[in-house]
């Protein structure tokens, strides 16, 4: 192989038939091309933080009445005494309600981020408001 050095072409370069050289891109796109979205407005799947503060109330009030419904059954099961029991039907309670929405509370984010993400223009959602215009089928 003594044959001239083949020069270096950047990668995604093919030589067709005819000689010509054609560049055909692969991989991501290149950071210097203009952006579709203004430079204020930066796209992100993140909820808001009201919504972040309301999961992690529902997470807190799901542990409180968890705890209450075992504190409840508890008592039920053991009239008097047992006391050490009760705590621990109470905080077993308390802590499968708490994750079970905790779970739900991450379902629901990021179901609402990747709602955002699909039309970054959709506003506050207002729920039975269509602002005087008529819905779909009226």
């Amino acid at each position: 192989m003594t044959g001239k050095p083949r020069p270096s072409r950047p990668r995604g370069t093919r030589e067709s038939a005819d000689g010509t050289i054609r560049y055909t891109p692969t991989g991501p796109a290149p950071s210097s091309a203009p952006s579709s979205a203004p430079s204020s407005q930066k796209l992100s799947a993140l909820p808001s933080q009201l919504a972040r503060v309301l999961a992690f109330v529902a997470i807190l009030v799901g542990g409180v009445l968890g705890g209450l419904i075992g504190f409840s059954l508890a008592r039920v099961e053991y009239p008097t005494g047992h006391e050490t029991a009760k705590a621990l039907v109470a905080s077993i309670g308390a802590i499968f309600v708490a994750g079970g929405t905790a779970v739900l509370a991450v379902l629901v984010l990021r179901a609402m981020g990747e709602w955002r993400s699909v039309d970054p223009n959709v506003g506050p959602v207002r729920l039975g408001n269509t602002g005087g215009r008529p819905g779909p089928g009226e």
